[in-house]
């Protein structure tokens, strides 16, 4: 994929904790099965993401948490805590206007007690304080590329514990740290830390992008599972789910300068999302810490936008390749068109984007035409509408694809050879599998992708 477009000055990530603090490792006997399928989709996901290295220092028992933290220093004592009495506190001035840190504490009590029927128990600054105690020295700090995550978790030998952090969101990441390490002893039913107390933890993220992305433009999925998907990765520390909310193959982006583009380029009426559905997701990414990055994939894997408006696709005379097409109108699936070199596979069709777009497929290996005059005020429109002041996404950044491009289709088009010198682009047929090769005068043959 191509790099994002930058729509501010990307912040340098804070300076928080010294970069190289020793690691003190203190071994300690494993939280065992039990708990490891008490969030078993956040642990594999953490798993999968981390190296080997780390997954097995965490198997070797030097600290039950993933990832592993910046530096710790740890003692050898257990503690049991009572699920009914701990209480999630948040210090006075620490809570930000829009209650995540307020969200999180509720959230955060069944998270760490998993086996427990009490309600959750927090507190504000000024009452008693029994158990958790986070303090937050920025709470105002909005969710963006480079925002400080760093804190500190201290907890003591009989469990009470307090957190340390520059922002809301270093403060949801030390909540995370400090579930992982209550886990459930069913033979003596109760909630116990590993030996590990007294502990100290000094943490931030390696990275300041961490992310998982999910192509919801070819293959759909609900809102429910997208809020799945946040969770997950608000249990691993990551901080991006990147959507790549427009393809090919469907177009489910809700458009309310354009809704022919979802009506029409959508899998089906079903396969789509409101404008109060992205709405709702990135409010939610954002009470766990999560941004929701937007990729519209152009000018090329754009076949759906087509679908309703062909006056910004390139026109082609002569078509290199057969119409990779069904018949007209029958709809056409990923799971269910034909791979190439099977039957009912249109004979000498490319692997490429025109193979599985619904209906009748009028542009094969079709792109957006950059000498249209209707294309680029198109897309302006269309872009301001979901990243202007009134949009969905306030992030900074938006994904806008660039890659693959079948640039067959605008040497085949008059008027797009007319438009740039045909020697600064090597033609490519958008093929995904199998690169087309062009040899130009005094040089060896390049690749395009």
């Amino acid at each position: 994929m191509a790099a994002s477009l930058d729509r501010a000055a990307v912040p340098g990530q804070p300076a928080c904790w010294p970069a190289a603090l020793p690691h003190h490792r203190q071994a300690h006997p494993s939280r065992g099965q039990a708990e490891a399928t008490e969030r078993s989709p956040a642990m594999a996901l953490a798993m999968l993401l981390l190296p080997s290295s780390v997954s097995s220092a965490a198997a070797e028992g030097l600290l039950p948490v993933l990832p592993l933290p910046t530096w710790w220093a740890a003692g050898s004592q257990s503690a049991t805590l009572t699920a009914s009495t701990f209480t999630f506190t948040a210090a006075a001035e620490s809570e930000d206007a829009d209650g995540v840190l307020a969200g999180a504490l509720e959230r955060y009590y069944p998270l760490t007690f998993a086996h427990t029927h009490h309600s959750a128990t927090t507190g504000h600054g000024g009452q008693q304080h029994v158990g958790m105690l986070v303090t937050v020295a920025d709470p105002t700090a909005p969710l963006e590329l480079g925002t400080n995550e760093s804190y500190a978790l201290t907890m003591r030998k009989r469990g009470a514990a307090a957190i340390d952090a520059q922002t809301v969101w270093g403060a949801l990441r030390a909540l995370e740290t400090f579930a992982q390490l209550v886990s459930y002893d069913f033979l003596a039913r109760r909630h116990r830390t590993p030996p590990v107390l007294p502990l100290r933890i000094v943490d931030r993220p390696r990275f300041p992008h961490r992310g998982l992305m999910l192509d919801v433009g070819r293959h759909f999925l609900p809102v429910a599972r997208l809020r799945r998907a946040v969770d997950s990765l608000s249990y691993a520390k990551l901080n991006v789910l990147h959507l790549h909310l427009t393809e090919a193959e469907s177009f489910p982006m809700p458009s309310r300068v354009f809704p022919e583009l979802p009506a029409r380029g959508a899998f089906s009426p079903g396969e789509q999302y409101s404008w109060e559905d992205i709405q709702a997701l990135i409010e939610y990414g954002r009470h766990r810490g999560v941004r929701v990055l937007p990729e519209f994939e152009m000018p090329g894997h754009s076949a759906s936008w087509s679908r309703a408006h062909p006056e910004i696709f390139a026109q082609m005379e002569a078509t290199p390749h057969p119409p990779c097409c069904t018949k007209p109108g029958t709809p056409v699936w990923p799971s269910n068109f034909p791979s190439a070199g099977t039957p009912g596979y249109p004979e000498g069709c490319p692997l490429s984007e025109a193979n599985t777009t619904l209906g009748a497929c009028p542009f094969p290996n079709t792109a957006m035409d950059p000498s249209s005059p209707a294309t680029f005020p198109f897309l302006e429109r269309q872009l301001s509408d979901w990243l202007g002041p009134d949009g969905l996404f306030a992030d900074a950044h938006v994904h806008l694809g660039g890659d693959e491009v079948p640039t067959t289709a605008w040497w085949n088009t008059r008027t797009v050879s007319a438009y740039g010198p045909r020697s600064a682009m090597p033609q490519s047929s958008g093929c995904h599998h199998t690169p087309q090769p062009q040899t130009r005068p005094n040089q060896t043959s390049e690749h395009a992708k």
